[in-house]
């Protein structure tokens, strides 16, 4: 059974197995190591209780991470990475999780994304 959280700290561990395994067999190399993709989510200013995952029993499948700024005055929220393992690709995973995370987003009185 699929299920859908907001992340935390605690979750950083496997948030990086699953961004490493979601671009994994992107064309374009997206490896990171652990400190350049702590370093990434701090330099997107990304806030983990507005991110998101999917989860299939215990293991993470997919993420939209999100970071939250002002633009032409109204609160956004913006996707500073998105992605689905590939095993898990085209079961409609990616669109139960933006339907998940525009709730979320809701919550925090986002305007726009």
């Amino acid at each position: 059974m699929i299920t859908f959280r907001c992340l935390s700290s605690a979750d950083l561990e496997q948030l990086y197995n699953c961004f490493q395994a979601a671009f994994s067999d992107y064309v374009v190399s997206m490896a990171l190591s652990r400190e350049q993709f702590r370093q990434r989510l701090v330099r997107d200013g990304v806030d983990l209780e507005m991110s998101v995952a999917a989860f299939d029993s215990d293991k993470m499948i997919a993420f939209s991470l999100n970071a939250r700024g002002d633009w032409q005055g109204l609160i956004t929220a913006y996707d500073s990475g998105t992605g689905v393992v590939p095993a898990h690709r085209g079961a409609g995973i990616g669109k139960k999780l933006f339907g998940y995370m525009f709730e979320v987003l809701r919550g925090y009185d986002i305007s726009q994304c």
